[in-house]
């Protein structure tokens, strides 16, 4: 009897045990419905650990979970993409918004800056286990990158200090009217100009569709010019001046604004304060050298450069510990710990050069090619950095990572399309010659449908990529006629794609330039789309405007897209051809989707009619 009544307890505790897996497992069923259990597609626990946020430095954007959808709406994947982004002196940098895509959409900003490492970790969900995806530096250079699920990807991208949307000018200029007096217009030829912020990009958000962040361009016939597409005229904030600028090709006008003047009699601050001198390997004083005072966060405290002397100064110090970093370019790198208690400390730093790589750059004629950029990326993804050629050409990257990399040179006021590449370069193995070809140019002529001729015309990108680099750039809008150029190509492959909202991409293929002659790619036609007419009513919607809700995404290989701006009720438009959801919010709450089909030519209606 005993032993009846141990097997009865040991059956009824196994009972309730399995019940409550049951229910357990119910309960976590949607969350997980979406992921894949066959071995290749499972995530170790080391990888599971990752995503759930073991990472405690990069800043986070977060996946949306996974919800109990139509099976044609699931993206069973996860992606993730740790971005990095660094100046030249390899200090990180803050508060940058990060510009990616999937392969061949708009560029979306991510909602989640930069952390104080300088570093984001992007995830989003997707249809299959790799997919490509676009990305733009702060500098505007493109770039392609692959990822697959369960393996976080890991890039580096060169920025500017204090990135943000404004326009950055080095030149060399002349006075047109007013001296150098405020008010006074410059003209000139620009050197480097760097756009940061990227105005015209979409925003990264949720949506209707459960899966969907990504945005791309609707098209819609009644479209009005995005801001990057605006024309040339362009407001920016420069120095905490407002300054408006006229482009014309690389010519630019700024009005000179006011700066308040220091003020001479004002008392010595009570404070501490750090002084010194920069010295290099040869124990010289070294000039013109960037200076950062850190604190217990990565990002600088303040920042300075050394005069013609090597001597810098930082002032204003509450008593305590602080790091002196100095160099970060050619010349070295160094940091030196400082106290400050009350008075001025004293602190000398010498700049050490550690795993350099060296070289030199010249052009067709093996003259040398001066206020070049050349930049050298870690062939894994986790570092990047960048230097300028000397009047003799020759170029020094100092203080880079043991592991190879590769370099890329850029000519001047160029940083999107190198001219001449090292494949794998490794620190401290010689000097490396990079030479600049004459270069090829690349030209097309486009020709617009005429039933899409009230879609904006400056709503069309071309896009061209080096296939060796996986770099690429989105080329200048020609300002007459519809001709379509881009100069000074080094032989290779390159890869070229036309956007126009309403008639979708078109894949112009891949093209062998042979680094002298031009490559006429002849007329091309915009692509064709079909005709969308949204069938909806206002009845069929919530009364309240901010309850209204209607959306068009493209279904996609890789990871569904949503369109943008959102249709109205009654609106006619051109989409491409291709397979969509529709997607609105009903009067009684309830989102309703349906999926469609775009023919080329042919007009279709959502929703269906019943």
């Amino acid at each position: 009897m005993r032993t009846e009544r141990l097997l009865l307890s040991l059956l009824t505790l196994g009972v309730a045990a399995w019940l409550l897996w049951s229910l357990l497992a119910e309960e976590g069923a949607a969350p997980q419905a979406s992921l894949p259990t066959t071995p290749s597609n499972t995530l170790s626990a080391a990888d599971a650990g990752t995503i759930a946020g073991d990472d405690k430095t990069a800043t986070r954007s977060e996946v949306a979970p996974p919800a109990a959808v139509d099976a044609w709406l699931d993206h069973a994947f996860v992606m993730e993409l740790r971005v990095r982004i660094v100046d030249r002196a390899g200090l990180p940098i803050a508060g940058h918004r990060v510009r990616l895509a999937p392969f061949g959409s708009a560029l979306n900003r991510a909602e989640q800056p930069t952390g104080p490492d300088g570093s984001v970790l992007l995830t989003f969900r997707a249809r299959t286990p790799t997919m490509q995806i676009e990305l733009a530096d702060p500098r505007d250079q493109l770039r392609r990158v692959m990822l697959t699920h369960g393996q976080r990807g890991e890039l580096t991208l060169l920025g500017a200090a204090d990135d943000g949307p404004r326009l950055e000018l080095a030149f060399t200029a002349a006075t047109e009217s007013g001296g150098n007096a405020p008010g006074a217009v410059v003209r000139g030829q620009a050197i480097r100009m760097v756009l940061g912020g990227g105005a015209g990009d979409l925003e990264m958000r949720p949506g209707l569709h459960p899966f969907v962040v990504f945005q791309d361009r609707l098209g819609a016939v009644d479209a009005t010019p995005t801001a990057d597409t605006a024309g040339p005229n362009l407001t920016y904030t420069l120095g905490g001046g407002n300054g408006t600028i006229q482009l014309s090709g690389a010519l630019f006008e700024y009005m000179v604004a006011d700066k308040p003047a220091a003020d001479a009699t004002a008392a010595p601050s009570p404070l501490g304060a750090i002084a010194g001198v920069v010295y290099g390997e040869d124990g010289k004083p070294v000039p013109k050298v960037l200076v950062a005072l850190l604190g217990t966060s990565p990002q600088p405290l303040q920042r300075a450069q050394t005069d013609d002397h090597g001597s810098y100064h930082f002032d204003n110090l509450q008593p305590g510990d602080y790091t002196v970093r100095a160099g970060g370019d050619r010349d070295g790198l160094a940091t030196a710990p400082a106290t400050v208690t009350t008075g001025t400390t004293p602190t000398d730093v010498q700049l050490r050069r550690d795993a350099c790589v060296r070289g030199r750059a010249v052009d067709s004629h093996d003259q040398p090619f001066a206020n070049a950029t050349v930049q050298w990326d870690a062939l894994d993804g986790s570092w990047s950095d960048a230097t300028t050629t000397g009047d003799d050409g020759t170029f020094v990257l100092a203080n880079l990572p043991g592991g190879p990399g590769r370099l890329l040179l850029f000519p001047p006021q160029q940083t999107k399309m190198p001219i001449a590449v090292a494949a794998a370069v490794l620190p401290d193995t010689g000097k490396t010659v990079l030479r600049a070809p004459t270069g090829s140019s690349l030209q097309l002529t486009t020709v617009k449908p005429s039933e899409l001729a009230a879609v904006p015309y400056n709503q069309l990108t071309i896009r061209v990529w080096q296939t060796a680099t996986d770099l690429g750039l989105r080329l200048q809008r020609p300002g007459k006629g519809d001709l379509w150029q881009l100069d000074h190509l080094p032989a290779g492959d390159y890869e070229v794609e036309l956007r126009f909202p309403g008639g979708g991409r078109r894949d112009l293929g891949r093209h062998w330039l042979d680094g002298e002659h031009a490559q006429d790619l002849g007329r091309v036609e915009l692509p064709r789309g079909g005709h969308l007419q949204v069938a909806l009513t206002t009845d069929q919607l919530p009364t309240a405007d901010n309850e209204r809700a209607i959306e068009i995404a493209s279904l996609r290989r890789d990871a569904d897209v949503r369109l943008t701006p959102a249709p109205d009720p009654g609106q006619e438009l051109w989409l491409p051809a291709g397979d969509y959801a529709f997607a609105y919010r009903a009067t009684d709450g309830s989102i309703r989707r349906e999926r469609f089909r775009i023919t080329l030519g042919e007009r279709t209606v959502v929703p269906a009619p019943k």
